[in-house]
């Protein structure tokens, strides 16, 4: 079941895309403020685009997995822990490459 205030359907896109960042990330830890700001950024992204799904599910799982590769990347330069500002470098390069196919508002 979704958490409160979330379908079913969200839950599990956003799950898939989760899972997407985190394999790509090579199973990297990742912060819990980082994951929270994951849910705020794509529940209405997906909740717009819930019709569409089926059309942009690959290009967005992709983008995410790649989203998790260059946040990954940024954080074994450390100390492995994937943190706020690895996320947001990773989604303002994939942003600026036009490579998801949701539009990100604040990214642009």
């Amino acid at each position: 079941m979704a958490p409160e205030g979330m379908s079913d359907d969200v839950f599990v896109i956003l799950s898939q895309i989760f899972g997407a960042f985190a394999h790509g990330a090579g199973g990297l830890s990742v912060e819990g403020k980082v994951i929270l700001q994951a849910r705020s950024d794509y529940t209405p992204l997906i909740t717009e685009n819930l019709k569409r799904w089926r059309r942009l599910e690959l290009p967005v799982i992709e983008s995410a997995r790649l989203m998790g590769r260059l946040a990954g990347h940024g954080a074994l330069g450390r100390d492995g822990l994937i943190s706020m500002a690895d996320y947001q470098r990773a989604r303002e390069i994939i942003a600026r490459l036009g490579l998801c196919p949701f539009r990100h508002p604040q990214d642009y």
